[in-house]
């Protein structure tokens, strides 16, 4: 049976609302990574002098590094979802026309 028109449109819709999730967590993650873990980075910089803190930073920077790139991963993510609902959409609604021009004999 073939999807109705409005199912259709609410696929769609439920795909790019997921993508936008997705897109957000992404630029929160790289809030946190950029300026929330920088701050605390720098802070420790400033008052700990120590062989010790300069590990303990270092250690800091791969984290940052790490939820930066986490970042970029979900929000590519989030495109390729947005571009296989496209597709999907477009080829859903190319079956739907097709449907109901199709005259049976």
């Amino acid at each position: 049976m073939a999807k109705s028109l409005v199912i259709i449109q609410l696929e769609l819709a439920e795909a790019k609302k997921q993508a936008n999730c997705l897109e957000q967590i992404s630029r929160e993650l790289k809030q946190t990574a950029n300026y929330d873990l920088e701050t605390v980075l720098k802070g420790i910089e400033s008052v700990w002098k120590s062989d010790t803190a300069f590990t303990y930073i270092k250690k800091g920077r791969v984290l940052q590094e790490e939820l930066e790139k986490r970042a970029d991963e979900l929000k590519n993510i989030a495109n390729t979802i947005r571009l296989i609902a496209k597709n999907t959409y477009e080829a859903e609604m190319n079956a739907y026309r097709i449907a109901l021009t199709r005259k049976y004999k």
